[in-house]
């Protein structure tokens, strides 16, 4: 209802914090709302944020995340930022997540359970849509990324007034979320965790953020030892290549040269940390297969 697309959105402002001091904001908006340049102040340590279209770049980075931030900034496209926006079809969205091909959405789906009410933060999102799925589901939704860019592309994509005020569009740090302490019932991620040099410090983060009984889901890349050996050796030149062509990030190609994550390296971060149930579940070759019916 509009009742509840109003509350829920009054909601989402109201879970804003600086990151460095985690006191509240209050805003200075001034000019259109599409096009002018947008400021948020702490009201504590008077930190100034700035913004477009209420969409704001929370980060604080150092050199190397600067570094990241930076390659994802001139890989998205925001041309066509003002163009006619294009009705979200749910019906389109839904066969995507159920599409037998991609078996990793049908475990997200499974594991995400009933969502509607719930807020869920998105990680490392860039300017993927998919994820716009969850406000039909009936979820709040706050879309970020290191790069504000790649949110605002997508927060362009599709016309989201039927949502009213449930979504949200920002760029944050994973390290400094600028959330209040235990607001948010899920933390998704979509071939991020890996863009991370320090777990630890992310989990803690998390941990932080997140409403008691709330939970972290992540597709990530799983460890192969035969994978791995196999790209650093007869593979290397194609892999080189591939990253010459099409580009990697400075965090992609440290992953890529570690390798993926491994269930018993998980389980003991998440019992460290205070998460009292980890889950582990590996989409492989012959997944899909049987997935597929192949």
């Amino acid at each position: 209802t509009a009742v509840a697309n109003q509350t829920c959105g009054k909601c989402l402002s109201d879970l804003l914090v600086c990151p460095k001091c985690r006191e509240p904001f209050f805003g200075d908006a001034t000019g259109d709302r599409v096009s002018a340049p947008l400021k948020l102040r702490c009201v504590h340590c008077s930190r100034t944020f700035e913004g477009v279209d209420g969409s704001f770049d929370f980060t604080d980075l150092n050199e190397r995340q600067r570094r990241e931030q930076t390659y994802y900034d001139e890989r998205y496209d925001l041309d066509g930022r003002f163009a006619a926006l294009r009705p979200f079809d749910h019906r389109e969205w839904s066969r995507r997540w159920h599409d037998p091909h991609w078996p990793e959405c049908q475990i997200l789906l499974r594991r995400l359970g009933h969502i509607a009410g719930k807020v869920i933060l998105c990680l490392g999102n860039g300017s993927s849509v998919k994820e716009l799925y969850f406000l039909h589901l009936g979820a709040c939704l706050i879309h970020s990324d290191l790069s504000l860019y790649g949110p605002l592309q997508a927060r362009h994509e599709y016309d989201l007034s039927p949502f009213g005020g449930r979504a949200a569009f920002h760029a944050i740090d994973a390290y400094a979320i600028p959330l209040a302490n235990d607001c948010v019932d899920v933390l998704y991620g979509f071939e991020f965790v890996h863009h991370l040099s320090d777990l630890p410090r992310f989990v803690d983060e998390a941990r932080r953020v997140l409403k008691p009984g709330g939970m972290c889901i992540f597709v990530d890349h799983g460890h192969s030892g035969i994978w791995q050996r196999a790209k650093m050796t007869l593979f290397w030149p194609l892999m080189k290549l591939s990253h010459y062509v099409q580009g990697i990030s400075p965090e992609d190609l440290r992953a890529t040269y570690a390798g993926g994550y491994r269930e018993e390296t998980l389980a003991r971060l998440a019992e460290e940390h205070g998460f009292p149930r980890a889950f582990f579940e590996r989409t492989t070759f012959f997944h899909y297969l049987l997935s597929t019916g192949v």
